[in-house]
């Protein structure tokens, strides 16, 4: 009969540790928390900028396209009837934007090529147009832009 060596018993089947067996300590929880809130926070001071960029962002598109509407709507105007159709300093409600307002101005050249409002009564060729725009941003607070374009007969 041939023996077998006998190992010991440690070896064999070695006892449990204690570390292995109670888990995560406390510390090890709140450094996972601190760690997670981090990055959290971080990813959140990335996000509400961006968000508020895209909504400013937005808002210039919808004050843009009211614009083109209007001033494409004047382009397609025969001459002779823009400022009837368009009077001046007529305000217009831009629905799109809070508190959009659209105002037109016409312009032309006196003799010493400054450029003067035109009157009521008045013809000018070319005719200098005004298009100012405000509105009220949630971001920027009172936005006024001014467009300009001109009309020859």
């Amino acid at each position: 009969m041939v023996r077998q060596p006998v190992l010991p018993l440690d070896l064999i089947d070695p006892p449990p540790s204690p570390a292995v067996d109670r888990g995560f300590t406390l510390i090890e929880i709140t450094i996972s928390i601190v760690i997670l809130t981090v990055l959290a926070l971080t990813t959140a001071m990335i996000v509400v900028p961006i968000s508020r960029q895209q909504r400013t962002a937005r808002e210039s598109e919808l004050a843009n396209a009211a614009v083109r509407g209007v001033l494409e709507s004047i382009q397609a105007t025969p001459f002779s009837q823009i400022r009837g159709n368009f009077p001046s300093e007529d305000v217009i409600d831009v629905s799109a934007l809070p508190e959009g307002e659209l105002v037109l101005s016409y312009f032309r050249e006196d003799d010493s090529g400054e450029t003067v409002p035109v009157l009521a009564d008045e013809e000018a060729d070319p005719l200098f147009i005004q298009v100012d725009l405000s509105w009220t941003s949630p971001d920027w607070g009172e936005v006024e832009r001014t467009f300009h374009t001109v009309r020859t007969e």
